[in-house]
């Protein structure tokens, strides 16, 4: 009894997870139906066994549905900490084990952050213990930690007539930063590969020695001298001011 159930019901009594016939199957299932109410009423029984394939092969179609994303594990591979509105590459990776059928037409979205969903990722076949990945690219509106993101995983085998979509949560952290926002002074610096003064100068413009003030940039200073948390608070270039040590001398 236990073989039966499980050979026709193998989902069992969940819900989530149960292969859903399409609008195709649908049809295809009330086309049987009727051919099999048609070839009984006019005891055919050529429309009868033609309607008994249409009905086997709508219920096979559930059950390779059901089988068809069995097995497989979703990864998600993304850089700890971004910027906000910074494009970086989320690598999408499927692995299926544990079965000797490979997974066909499988289609995966990602909530990324909150509503931000990326592009489906769509793999033909995939074979088992062959894992395969997708780079796709996205940005980040909202600055923010977010420890976990959603996936729908779902797949139209075979030939569309049944659909089984499986919803779970991938906890990999991203932490998005506020883009820094530099100044005209800042992007002419970068730009023009100023500030790359000589280390010989006069005490006080080197990146070295005791602390002695801040003061604004000043064209010829060293580019490694500029302090930039100060600079992204007063929006201007600050220069972090040292002194040499004086040198000593020593008579013995």
């Amino acid at each position: 009894m236990r073989f039966w159930k499980r050979l026709l019901f193998p989902w069992g009594r969940a819900r989530e997870g149960r292969p859903q016939l399409t609008t195709r199957g649908r049809w295809l299932r009330a086309a049987g139906v009727s051919t099999l109410l048609v070839g009984v009423g006019f005891s055919n029984p050529t429309l009868v066994m033609f309607a008994l394939f249409v009905l086997f092969i709508v219920w096979a179609a559930r059950r390779l549905a059901y089988y068809n994303l069995e097995g497989i594990a979703y990864s998600r591979g993304i850089p700890p900490a971004v910027f906000t509105r910074e494009h970086f590459d989320v690598k999408c990776m499927l692995a299926r084990t544990g079965r000797w059928l490979a997974g066909f037409d499988l289609e995966v979205t990602d909530a990324l952050v909150h509503d931000h969903l990326l592009n489906p990722a769509v793999f033909a076949c995939l074979r088992p213990d062959v894992p395969e990945a997708q780079d796709q690219p996205t940005s980040v509106s909202r600055r923010g930690v977010y420890p976990a993101f959603p996936f729908r995983l779902e797949s139209l085998f075979p030939f569309g007539l049944a659909s089984r979509a499986i919803i779970g949560t991938c906890r990999t952290p991203i932490v998005v930063y506020p883009r820094p926002r530099l100044t005209p002074q800042v992007l002419t610096l970068l730009q023009s590969g100023m500030g790359h003064g000589d280390s010989r100068r006069e005490a006080g413009r080197g990146s070295y020695g005791e602390f002695r003030s801040m003061r604004e940039y000043r064209p010829g200073d060293e580019a490694r001298s500029i302090s930039w948390p100060f600079s992204a608070r007063f929006q201007r270039l600050i220069v972090k001011e040292t002194e040499r040590p004086a040198p000593c001398r020593v008579r013995v």
